[in-house]
């Protein structure tokens, strides 16, 4: 009897049309108004944050700018809460709303998993949180003159919570340029798991209060530069401590600054400088007129390292993100070939090339400051990225803006929505960040063909397998096909993209010895037909193997018989049963015994000798055996539990091995069961996590279910527990 191995291996790849718009909504009023930052809740609920003039529309509530009775056309700043479905919640100002001056901007914020909003900025003036202004009015200490820095906290249901001010005192004069004196910005917050909060901003002046910690620039006099700070507080507003940097002389590049804290609560901190800059201990000098610098603190404010990267000309950092594993990322802006020591970055050097004006780089570090990978993004004319975000499977996102088409480093090229248009266009991207060569993986354009100003600010996942992101537009915008009217000179975005749900069908002649690569989207729907000649034989052992690249994402796999009569299957003989949902990354064998029903000398005969291109992705023939496969993809659930470690004991030792458990997105307590060697153990419940399971029997270790107060949860990972027999002692005896 013949058996013949059919091997399929499917490879997902995702690209610029994996992802999908759902939705896309514009909010605002009849002047200009902008969205700054975007987050999201582990509900999936999303939360937006910006400035507006006049009134603004968010669905069906009105803001309205109490600073136009005296000013005019100033700004206020606000919050507003969405579901996944794009409707409006709640929505909230902040700012002057007793009709006084002048502009109030959120410029920052971030999100916790439960909810809670932090949000950081710059007033004028007073400043009130909330429609009612509770939980009270805040007044800059140095009058009506200048930016002062703000920060405050809102509830998931949109209760202001607390609002304080710190910084210059906005009268320290002394600079001979007056429209320099006292401004401050507050610019990024950033919260840990234990509630401990972040934010670095700059100020002007000789020296800054932050509620009884001062920092001084002694140089004010002399060239008017701002001082970028970074201090901690705890949950309530209170300041731990704070820190100064940059300071010396043609500093600029501190009014921009980001932060990030990784999963110790480090610090890491981004932006631009210029000649020589201060970070502590460290000093670090400029290539050109402006570099990008990177420092790490510990989270008591001790200095670790700082870096400068750029090339000869203006270049600096704009956003900064971490993944799970510690690694780096950021983004800036460039405009002439800039070194990444030691990293990959074109062609194998660690050069990354530049093209005109300015381009986008991406790059990748370990938490010691050492370059990994550097990618670039440009356009014939100016580009920037604003913010980035990356998830849990190392998987960075980024948007900014961009004039003209553009390409990418690996050969991505998109274009805007109008043809040839080179005004200014929104545009979001992403980077594979788990891989070596920190590949792009899709790209999109949006915006009008007009001469305006389109950009997206802010970008975030949340893991469900949706993308987010905020900016504005001007007149006229397409994004991937929905277009949106501004009311006025610019309204807000906000842009739902997705994945899910989408499935793929390989129809798969059998009786064949090859191997076959196939590259598809997750969202895509079709059917590919199997273009290899059919053998002779008898029953047939069919095998598909199928490794999903891409993190993240469900795969569920079924075999069933979508063909002619000839065969049928029996069942699956090898791993898991069909219905089980297999991780993204694994390899996932699956056997089927296919059984003819009858015989036919003449099978090797099909009603149509075509020979189907080979570059073609749909290719037909009709042959008398077939069979179908169809692959479902899914976004990963919020809550999962990873089981690991491998462990080799003696058997006659005095200690257990270990297997643990590591949960995920779950909220304690957590509920499990785990199996040894597919015996199903009983249900724990525990509030420890990782959890330490002291394995008396030798065996595989797997997870059958978890779930936490939220819900189930998915299983992932296994561990293999040996006993090792003790070796024996030998013992002689000495005589005489």
């Amino acid at each position: 009897m013949i058996k013949l191995l059919s091997f399929l291996f499917i490879f997902l790849s995702i690209n610029v049309f994996s992802q999908t718009t759902d939705w896309v909504k514009s909010f605002g009023g009849t002047a200009s108004d902008k969205g700054i930052s975007i987050g999201v809740d582990s509900l999936g609920f999303i939360y937006c944050s910006g400035y507006f003039n006049n009134e603004a529309t968010f669905g069906n509530i009105t803001l309205t700018n109490q600073n136009l009775s005296t000013w005019g056309n100033n700004k206020e700043n606000f919050i507003f809460k969405m579901d996944s479905l794009g409707n409006v919640l709640w929505a909230i100002p902040g700012g002057n709303q007793s009709g006084g001056c002048c502009d109030d901007r959120a410029l920052g914020m971030h999100v916790t998993p439960g909810g809670d909003v932090f949000i950081t900025g710059t007033y004028w003036s007073s400043y009130k949180l909330g429609v009612n202004g509770a939980p009270g009015t805040i007044t800059s200490t140095g009058g009506n003159a200048h930016d002062t820095s703000v920060m405050g906290k809102v509830d998931k249901d949109g209760n202001p919570q607390w609002v304080i001010s710190f910084g210059s005192n906005n009268s320290s004069g002394g600079c001979p340029y007056p429209i320099y004196d006292a401004d401050d910005h507050a610019y990024d917050v950033k919260v840990d798991a234990d509630g401990f909060i972040y934010v670095t901003g700059f100020f002007s002046g000789f020296d800054a209060d932050f509620d009884g910690f001062t920092i001084t620039n002694p140089d004010w006099d002399i060239d008017c530069q701002p001082m970028g700070y970074i201090g901690k507080l705890d949950s309530s507003g209170n300041w731990l401590w704070v820190d100064k940097f940059d300071g010396v002389k043609d500093q600029r590049g501190s009014r921009d600054n980001r932060l990030a804290i990784d999963q110790f609560s480090n610090i890491y901190v981004v932006g631009g400088f210029q000649n020589t800059g201060n970070y502590g201990p460290y000093t670090i000098t400029s290539n050109g007129e402006w570099d990008a610098f990177i420092f790490k603190m510990d989270k008591d404010g001790n200095w670790l390292w700082a870096e400068g990267i750029g090339s000869n000309k203006t270049d600096r950092a704009n956003s900064i993100a971490i993944d799970v594993c510690d690694d780096v990322y950021i983004t800036g802006e460039y405009r002439n070939p800039m070194i990444f020591p030691g990293a990959n970055a074109s062609n194998g050097t660690d050069t990354l090339s530049h093209k005109q004006k300015r381009d986008v780089f991406v790059a990748k570090m370990n938490n010691q400051g050492r370059w990994k990978w550097a990618k670039r993004a440009r356009s014939s004319g100016t580009d920037k990225p604003y913010q980035m975000s990356v998830d849990k499977n190392k998987q960075v996102f980024l948007g900014g803006t961009v004039k003209g088409e553009m390409t990418f480093t690996n050969g991505l090229v998109v274009g805007p929505q109008i043809a040839g248009d080179t005004s200014a266009s929104s545009w979001v991207a992403q980077l594979d960040g788990s891989t070596n060569t920190g590949d792009w993986v899709w790209a999109k354009m949006a915006g009008a063909d007009t001469d305006d100003d389109d950009r997206t600010g802010d970008i975030c996942p949340d893991g469900f397998g949706n993308v987010y992101a905020i900016g504005f537009y001007e007149d006229a915008a397409n994004f991937d096909g929905t277009v949106l009217n501004s009311l006025g000179r610019k309204d807000i975005f906000v842009w739902k993209m997705s994945m899910t749900p989408g499935s793929f069908t390989v129809n798969n002649t059998y009786d064949t010895v090859y191997t076959e690569v196939m590259e598809f989207n997750p969202a895509d729907t079709g059917t590919f037909i199997s273009k290899h000649i059919i053998l002779d034989g008898c029953d047939t052992l069919f095998t598909d193997s199928v490794i999903h690249k891409r993190l993240g994402v469900q795969i569920n796999y079924n075999i069933n018989n979508a063909g002619t009569a000839t065969f049928t299957i029996n069942g699956v003989v090898q791993a898991m049963p069909y219905s089980q949902n297999y991780w993204a990354g694994e390899n996932i064998n699956i056997q089927a015994i296919l059984q003819p029903s009858w015989f036919f000398n003449q099978w090797k005969t099909y009603n149509n000798n075509v020979t189907p291109n080979s570059n073609s992705i749909i290719a037909s023939f009709v042959a008398n055996s077939s069979d179908s496969c169809v692959l479902y993809t899914y976004p990963q659930p919020p809550i999962s539990a990873f089981i690991f470690g491998n462990d080799s004991i003696c058997v006659n030792a005095s200690y257990d091995a270990e297997v643990s458990i590591l949960f995920s997105g779950a909220v304690s307590p957590y509920t499990f069961v785990y199996a040894i060697n597919g015996i199903s153990q009983s249900f724990i419940t525990t509030n420890l996590n990782p959890y330490i399971i002291n394995a008396k029997q030798e065996g595989v270790y797997t997870l059958l279910s978890m779930s936490d107060s939220s819900g189930i949860g998915w299983v992932s990972g296994s561990a293999l527990v040996t006993f090792l027999e003790a070796p024996e002692a030998l013992f002689t005896t000495a005589t005489d």
